[in-house]
């Protein structure tokens, strides 16, 4: 009930607020070595990928990481160990597989078209020990590129044992010249028609389809499909797919959505989610963000002069409107606990809304003080 309402809070500095799903498939419980999946990595002549994994065992864990290219060649690399309890980082630039080049040139940061880049997806399949598991380890890949301040965070995923094939996302467009991409990635070996539509203002203004192969990886452009128009600032995505070969799996395809600007150094992740239909309407729905910062950052980093505002975009993804009551839970200079409430929100079927939480708090008079705030959505979608 939580993903009726797509949500997604951006900070100044892009970072995404992201929550976690995870279940077997049918195809894991047949190889018996289910894996964890990440939909994207990247390395360019100033930019490193590192997969970075967590073990929750207190006994060594043993893991294969496969890499797929955007050609849809595979690599393994070698078998990463993680001691008990412990975190293992590996650089893919590091890897003789990849064959990497250092070499500049043009092209846009992320998406293959510089000289010598490599992008693709990842899947880690634990070897040992026997009975091991893709929940007996979290793991993510690191995107980053020190020289340009670009970089963003690719979570490992195991795939969903959700109803449906389809999945819904969003973007923002902050700044002039920001890019759009969605990373999609096929976890089965079994290639699917991909349809793809877009939506602003609560109608479809692009729809087209693809097809991505056995493992595959895709990444779709939403600058490049709109052209010639301009994109919306705001606006809703959404995928459904369907097997070439027979049975349709829920959870075959994972997304992950990326908006970057360069010249700003501006760059985010985010999630997509299983669409979910036919619910009562009747039931008070919540969504939690733990960690929206308000204000100044000097109380995190010393002497930072770096002022954030939180932002909220919200994309209704159901065929009748929702309201939606949102509440910042802060404190006060007093370090007290204290509270704002905006005003009731009404999100039109298939519209996208985007609040900048900070106008709000100094419009409203709050009390709250800079820091870290929580915020409390609750909508009857």
């Amino acid at each position: 009930r939580r993903e009726l309402l797509s949500a997604l809070a951006l900070g100044a500095i892009g970072v995404g607020f992201i929550n976690f799903r995870g279940c077997r498939t049918k195809e894991q419980e047949f190889t018996k070595a289910p894996s964890a999946y990440a939909p994207y990595w990247y390395i360019d002549y100033a930019t490193d990928s590192f997969i970075e994994v967590k073990n929750h065992l207190s006994s060594p864990l043993s893991i294969l990481p496969i890499l797929t290219l955007i050609t849809g060649k595979s690599i393994k690399l070698d078998l990463v160990q993680v001691a008990p309890l412990s975190t293992k980082r590996v650089s893919l630039k590091s890897q003789a597989e990849l064959k990497f080049r250092a070499e500049t040139g043009s092209g846009l940061w992320g998406d293959g078209s510089r000289p010598n880049s490599l992008i693709g997806n990842a899947q880690l399949i634990p070897i040992s020990p026997k009975r091991a598991t893709s929940r007996d380890f979290s793991a993510w890949i690191l995107i980053d590129n020190p020289a340009e301040r670009l970089g963003s965070v690719s979570l490992f995923e195991i795939p969903g044992d959700g109803e449906k094939n389809i999945l819904e996302g969003l973007w923002w467009l902050p700044y002039p010249d920001t890019q759009v991409y969605f990373a999609l990635q096929n976890t089965f070996r079994v290639g699917v028609e991909l349809k793809i539509e877009l939506f602003s203002n609560g109608q479809i203004i692009r729809s087209s389809a693809v097809e991505l192969g056995d493992s595959g990886f895709r990444l779709v452009n939403i600058n490049n499909l709109l052209k010639p128009n301009k994109p919306p600032e705001l606006g809703g995505v959404r995928f459904t797919y369907r097997s070439k070969q027979g049975q349709t799996f829920p959870g075959q395809i994972m997304g992950r959505g990326r908006l970057f600007q360069e010249k700003l150094g501006f760059s985010t992740f985010f999630m997509l989610h299983e669409s979910v239909t036919n619910l009562p309407n009747d039931v008070v729905s919540e969504l939690q963000a733990p960690a929206a910062y308000f204000g100044r950052l000097d109380k995190l980093l010393d002497k930072s002069k770096a002022y954030l505002h939180p932002h909220l975009i919200m994309r209704n993804i159901a065929d009748h409107k929702v309201y939606v009551q949102a509440t910042i839970h802060g404190r006060d200079i007093n370090n007290k606990p204290t509270e704002l409430r905006l005003k009731s929100l009404l999100l039109s079927p298939q519209s996208t809304m985007h609040v900048d939480l900070e106008e709000q708090r100094r419009g409203n008079k709050s009390n709250l003080t800079d820091g870290i705030a929580g915020l409390r959505l609750t909508h009857d979608g």
